[in-house]
């Protein structure tokens, strides 16, 4: 998949034992959007917060950056 939207992980997940409500997903994926934190970009918009898509840019750089995000969390909790 090129973009995801809110909903359509909601449905990926819907079946399974980890399944977030639609409300902790929009939170999620606006988190992860912001600039700060820059793993996912916005690829179009939509009326409603579940259907905005987003793609994730550089998976490397994506992943290398929520690896520092989880070692500030992981010190700032010592």
């Amino acid at each position: 998949m090129d973009s995801l939207s809110d909903r359509d992980l909601y449905f990926l997940l819907r079946k399974t034992n980890v399944s977030p409500s639609m409300e902790e997903l929009i939170r999620a994926f606006e988190i992860l959007s912001k600039e700060e934190i820059g793993v996912l970009s916005q690829v179009k918009e939509a009326s409603s917060l579940e259907n905005v898509t987003y793609s994730i840019g550089d998976g490397m750089r994506s992943v290398n950056r929520l690896r520092a995000l989880a070692n500030a969390i992981e010190k700032g909790l010592a």
